[in-house]
Formats: C-alpha cells, structure tokens, sequence
C-alpha cells in the first residue's frame, strides 16, 4: 500500500474513534441531565399534587358536577374524560348538588 492512501485511511479510522468518543460523552451528560430534570419535575409534581392539590382538584369537581346538573356540555366533557354524573332526583335541577365519581366511562351519546 502507497503512503498517501495509507495515511488517509489512518486519519479517517481516527477520526471515526474520535467521534465515538464524543458521542459516548455526549451520551453520559445527557443522562445526567435526565436524571436531574426527572427529579426536579417530581418535586415539581410533589407541590403542585400535593394534600392541597388534592383539595382544590376535588372541590374544582365537586363544582363542575353541580354545574353538570343544568349544563349538558359540561356534562358531556365530564363523561368523556371518564366522570359519572349524578343528577339528583325528585328536586330541581338547581337546588340539587350532583357528585361526580370516577367510573367507567359512559357510553357516548347517552344521556344520563
């Protein structure tokens, strides 16, 4: 083999272990950086789902299934999304308080 092609090929060979240790570094930050995004997303998470979290989200539900009662679009979207509303019975529609319970959900286009 001729010195020029032999160089070329050395240079080239190289080059490609050259970037295979780059990208093994590259590799090993990246996953660094995971880690420490995953652990300030779960403290995130941890303040925003907390006990007082808890709270709101089941008032905000309490207060979606009274207004659910009158309106067949809020209804709707609480059945979509896996929520029965339980429309009170024997009273008006305004004067009743409907819970909304996590189940399965209702079959599309009924109406409760």
């Amino acid at each position: 083999m001729k010195a020029a092609p032999y160089f070329v090929l050395l240079l080239v060979s190289l080059l490609c272990v050259a970037l295979a240790v780059v990208l093994i570094v590259i590799a090993h930050v990246n996953g660094k950086l995971l880690v420490q995004f995953q652990s300030r997303q779960q403290a995130l998470n941890g303040g925003l789902l907390g006990a007082q979290g808890q709270q709101i989200s089941a008032s905000v539900l309490r207060d979606m299934g009274n207004a659910a009662v009158t309106n067949t679009h809020i209804r709707r979207i609480l059945e979509k999304h896996g929520y029965q509303v339980q429309m009170p019975t024997g009273t008006a529609p305004t004067s009743g308080v409907a819970n909304a319970t996590q189940g399965e959900p209702a079959a599309k286009g009924v109406e409760p």
